[in-house]
């Protein structure tokens, strides 16, 4: 069975997973703080030393007179000087660097210098410097350092939670029962799921600051399971904390919701369909609509404010944002943003367009005269195609529909050479019948009849039992854009 693997907090944040047989010989050596945590890989529960007994075994054993856990270790010995063999003259002694001569050889031409005596100066400097550094290790394992069972333990208590204006950061403050001069590690979960604060826990005269994204705790009650670990303090202290997060307007593109609370609206086919609580007010862009109940009727979406600043030949590809807001009747507020792209755009704005059949199509102040430039679009079925160019929406003048007629005709029969089975092969015409009305007054000021070629029947049986054709668009694009210089 493979060993367990494990995480260590030792003041500066989680570290692992690692294997229990590094861990402990870690602590054998010094390099683990008997204060650190831990916690099997998979688990979001910290362990304190003394919960796991073969850490604990790990810890250094300490002489009589010194506090447990705070062994000092022997200092390794020097390697021992090798002896040099005879005939080796000229051969590297322990220490010398290569290429240089060994003591009593002399090059060519050199005269022999008389001895000088051997200074103690280096060898007394390297003792003293070396007591000096027992003496500091000594005094920071036995003296600077107390043992795992004289620190106290960590204690806190919970304050407040407090959301940014923006509902993006959740900000807990809680009272450390003791001051710390180190750096203190928070552990957070939510539903067995860990929750990384957004900075290092802040503390200041033992109040203990911690920043979550707000936007990972779902609306409404949630519990916190805090871990907290400092410096100079036993063990691990845990707190279960009760935060209450309100309702959020979440989603993306043509749709939002709210969470936590009844309500949503979405854009479809060029309308707005709202839903929630009844007396609801939603805001879109500049619509407001109130929310009647399920059965409520699409609201046709305006975008003619949202399209302003677009020319006329950008809007059939244009995206817009709109801003939602949400008011509740007991006065809570939730806003947020659509996403609409140009299929939306395009089905609201021939949606709208397709009320000139019936009468004036206004745009509001200032569409009271003919636009120059002008634009036609073309609006039949769910086509939507512009002719011309212009400043926004109010520079289309004319609106362009056409009506299907079909005529029909027979290729005759066919017979199977296979069965022998007769097949009568049909072919069809689909005509256009097309109308144009001026947007500004819903009047008819135009229109065009296409007919379609007669198609080709084919020669020999095929599976189709119809041949269809249409009208040549050319000819209709040619029509629709001489109306746009008149």
């Amino acid at each position: 069975m493979q060993a367990p693997l494990w995480y260590v907090n030792d003041g500066n944040g989680p570290q692992g997973p690692m294997p229990e047989a590094q861990i402990v010989s870690l602590l054998a050596a010094g390099q683990i703080r008997p204060t650190a945590v831990f916690a099997p890989q998979g688990s979001s529960a910290w362990l304190r030393i003394d919960q796991v007994p073969a850490f604990q075994r790990a810890l250094p054993q300490a002489p009589q007179g010194m506090p447990p856990g705070q062994l000092m270790q022997p200092m390794p010995p020097m390697p021992p000087m090798q002896p040099q063999a005879p005939g080796q003259l000229g051969q590297p002694m322990h220490g010398q660097m290569p290429g240089m001569m060994a003591p009593g050889m002399m090059a060519p031409g050199m005269r022999p210098q008389p001895a000088r005596p051997k200074s103690q100066g280096g060898a007394i400097a390297v003792v003293v410097i070396g007591c000096l550094a027992v003496v500091g290790w000594v005094g920071y394992r036995y003296v600077g350092r107390r043992s795992y069972t004289d620190l106290p333990q960590v204690a806190a208590s919970f304050e407040k939670e407090k959301l940014s204006k923006d509902g993006k950061t959740l900000t807990l403050t809680l009272k450390l029962e003791s001051e710390t001069k180190g750096p203190v590690s928070v552990h957070v979960t939510s539903a067995g799921q860990s929750l990384t604060p957004l900075a290092p826990a802040e503390v200041e005269e033992s109040v203990l600051k911690i920043k979550l994204d707000a936007n990972a705790l779902p609306a409404g009650e949630s519990e916190l399971k805090l871990s907290i670990s400092a410096e100079g303090f036993r063990g691990l202290y845990d707190l279960t904390v009760k935060v209450k997060m309100p309702p959020k307007l979440t989603g993306s593109g043509s749709r939002l919701w709210v969470s936590g609370r009844p309500g949503s609206v979405e854009v479809k086919d060029g309308s707005i369909k709202v839903d929630g609580e009844k007396g609801t007010k939603v805001t879109v862009g500049s619509q407001e609509i109130t929310v009647a109940g399920a059965a409520a009727q699409p609201t046709p979406l305006d975008v003619v404010a949202l399209l302003e600043s677009k020319k006329a030949s950008e809007l059939a590809s244009a995206n817009a944002k709109v801003p939602v807001v949400l008011t509740y009747t007991d006065g809570t507020k939730l806003t947020g943003e659509l996403q609409l792209y140009g299929a939306e755009i395009g089905k609201a704005l021939g949606l709208k367009l397709k009320g000139a059949m019936k009468g004036p199509v206004s745009f509001g102040k200032g569409d009271e005269a003919p636009p120059k430039p002008r634009a036609i679009v073309d609006i039949t079925g769910s086509t939507f195609k512009l002719y011309g160019d212009g400043p926004g929406p109010k520079a289309i003048d004319l609106v362009a529909d056409s009506d299907f007629i079909t005529r029909t005709s027979s290729c005759g029969t066919y017979r199977n050479s296979v069965t022998g089975v007769i097949v009568s092969i049909g072919r069809e015409m689909n005509d256009q019948k097309y109308t144009i009305y001026e947007r500004r007054t819903g009047k008819v000021v135009g229109s065009r009849f296409f007919r379609a070629p007669l198609p080709e029947c084919p020669e020999t049986l095929t599976q189709e039992q119809t041949v269809t054709s249409y009208v040549d668009s050319s000819e209709v694009d040619t029509y629709l854009q001489s109306l746009v210089g008149k």
